[in-house]
């Protein structure tokens, strides 16, 4: 059986046109709306253990994960970390703090080495002020990113250990045509 390595990705790729219309806040938006954000964006390399943001700070960017894994999570008033959720290629974060007076509402870590992408949050509202088609992608990617929580809500609720790490495996994986393997690099 063929096994399917997903190629490294240059990050210079990550601003490109190609790039971003991977992105569902991005698509089928018209090229120029596009070029906007990519002219705004800027790519930045981190380490392993590496903080992005933190909860309730001011947030100033949104973010895109171009290689690499991020992990968000929230830490209790007893000092413990509750995993909110495991990020890879092209995730979005961050971009919810519009909503929640400009502070992020999670702390985001870097679990496996990264290149991200940050773009201001500034220009995120301004551009859902006039443009319908962003404003829509915005809402449906928040409506499924809150389907996958109820999901991994009743995942946690219903099914075995693992069971639940079987149901992330599939998740990574890409959607295949055929028959094929798939390799996956995980952060741990």
């Amino acid at each position: 059986m063929p096994v399917i390595k997903e190629r490294e990705v240059d990050p210079k790729h990550c601003t490109s046109p190609a790039f971003f219309k991977k992105i569902p806040l991005f698509d089928n938006l018209p090229a120029v709306d596009v070029a906007r954000f990519a002219d705004a964006t800027h790519v930045k390399s981190y380490k392993k253990g590496q903080l992005v943001y933190m909860e309730g700070e001011q947030a100033g960017f949104f973010y895109v994960i171009c290689t690499g894994w991020l992990k968000l999570f929230h830490t209790t008033e007893e000092g413990e970390e509750v995993i909110l959720a495991m990020l890879t290629k092209n995730g979005i974060t961050g971009e919810n703090s519009i909503f929640n007076q400009r502070h992020y509402t999670s702390s985001a870590q870097v679990v496996e080495d990264a290149h991200i992408l940050s773009m201001p949050l500034s220009l995120l509202q301004e551009q859902l002020g006039v443009n319908n088609q962003l404003l829509y992608n915005m809402v449906s990617y928040m409506a499924q990113d809150q389907r996958r929580h109820e999901q991994q809500l009743e995942q946690y609720l219903l099914y075995s250990a693992p069971q639940r790490i079987g149901c992330f495996l599939l998740g990574l994986c890409p959607v295949l045509d055929q028959k094929d393997g798939v390799i996956l690099n995980l952060p741990y």
